[in-house]
């Protein structure tokens, strides 16, 4: 997705660009418009576009009258909505869809563009893909770390939390069955996605599903490449099939996560120590009691044992497991103060403040 920051300038199929915008802000609010209309209040004009979701695209193209080839939809029709904006600024909320190409490239195929500005929240060490990059938001300390040995011009600028979310997930419930959950897990269960980066993961996932009652949320794959689990190591939708639930996004994620009891997180071992993941923020942000692994910069982020809870090894992390679901006063009493302090310093509104700030700095 990315966002442009210019000068003035019956079926779903049948819905127009703007009304599929507000269709898809029901299904995935913490991604769509919340931005933008956030970066308006403070001044800017800001357009969204997600650059590789082709039922939108393609309706913005038909009703601007743009032709773009069937193989190469996304680009064509991107390039087209960048000259149709003309914007000064261009801020990558996510840089893995973008071809590489294109990012080197953009400011010379488009004079007007003066800026690319990214946000880059996660896989540190992977430097080369912020070349063309002006301006890094780094969502963890190692990516900081990164742009700065390579004289990258950064910041550290964590996820945060949608607080508009709040009201319209409240509506959503109505009138809908809402499933109570003693503990949870939603996300990548270390059976899918990048590899080796979430073995402890999995391991730990595995051992609270044998050791107490966790239900997890999450997409994994039948094999899993470049892991560094043992041979015989299945999903963990295959071994606990009553305990494990395909992945959940927007709404649905939300919901699950704000009825439960306690909320469980664990870092990726290329965190190397720091914490920062979109968990810490989500379950909150949503007022629930959230269970994380601690890291160095945690108090940068949370009071610990009292905004969260956090735990250092196994044994701990089951014996607070343990205390938090026999003392409900106090993790609700944590859960509404992890979520006073995710209101107060880490919501989207403070973030956006952050982010005006520097953009005004660059042009």
């Amino acid at each position: 997705m990315m966002n442009f920051f210019y000068r003035s300038n019956q079926e779903l199929k049948q819905l127009s660009y703007t009304e599929h915008f507000d269709y898809l802000k029901n299904l995935v609010p913490v991604h769509l418009n919340h931005f933008a209309e956030e970066m308006r209040d403070l001044g800017f004009d800001c357009s969204e576009v997600v650059y590789d979701l082709e039922l939108l695209q393609k309706s913005w193209a038909n009703e601007n009258g743009v032709t773009y080839g069937w193989h190469s939809w996304k680009i064509d029709i991107l390039m087209e909505q960048i000259n149709f904006y003309r914007p000064g600024i261009i801020y990558l909320q996510n840089l893995e869809p973008v071809p590489f190409w294109f990012l080197k490239r953009i400011k010379k195929i488009f004079p007007f563009v003066k800026k690319v500005v990214a946000f880059k929240g996660n896989l540190p060490n992977r430097i080369h893909e912020l070349r063309g990059v002006d301006y890094v938001f780094a969502g963890h300390p190692d990516i900081l770390n990164d742009c700065l040995n390579n004289g990258i011009p950064t910041e550290l600028f964590y996820h945060c939390f949608d607080e508009k979310i709040l009201p319209i997930l409240a509506n959503w419930e109505v009138n809908r069955k809402i499933e109570k959950n003693t503990f949870t897990f939603v996300g990548y269960s270390g059976f899918a996605g990048y590899g080796h980066s979430h073995n402890e993961r999995y391991r730990l996932l595995k051992k609270l599903l044998e050791n107490s009652d966790l239900k997890i949320w999450s997409n994994e794959q039948s094999t899993i490449p470049n892991s560094f689990l043992p041979s015989d190591a299945k999903p963990l939708s295959d071994e606990f099939p009553e305990s494990c639930s395909s992945g959940v996004f927007g709404l649905p994620l939300y919901s699950i996560l704000k009825n439960s009891n306690v909320v469980f997180n664990k870092h990726a071992e290329i965190c190397n120590g720091n914490v920062g993941n979109m968990r810490l923020f989500e379950s909150t942000g949503v007022g629930t009691c959230l269970l994380t692994d601690s890291g160095s910069n945690i108090k940068d982020l949370f009071t610990t044992d009292k905004e969260v809870v956090t735990y250092n090894s196994e044994d701990e992390l089951f014996e607070k497991l343990d205390y938090l679901l026999n003392n409900d006063s106090v993790r609700k009493e944590i859960g509404e103060a992890g979520q006073k302090r995710t209101l107060k310093d880490h919501s989207l509104r403070i973030r956006c403040k952050q982010i005006s700030e520097t953009l005004l700095k660059l042009i």
